[in-house]
């Protein structure tokens, strides 16, 4: 797989607002992050989803 490795870290958020009895709007966002070593943290890039 392309983001497995020794080290994760994730952070997650999903919002809702209700609108009407039944009907919301609803966002959510991700951010990842797969690493060896804090060595060379700064070297690999950030993953990241925003759905709307």
């Amino acid at each position: 797989m392309r983001y497995q490795s020794d080290n994760t870290i994730v952070a997650e958020t999903e919002w809702r607002y209700n609108i009407y009895k039944r009907y919301s709007i609803l966002a959510f966002t991700g951010l990842g992050k797969a690493f060896q070593s804090t060595s060379n943290f700064n070297d690999i890039d950030w993953a990241y989803n925003v759905s709307r």
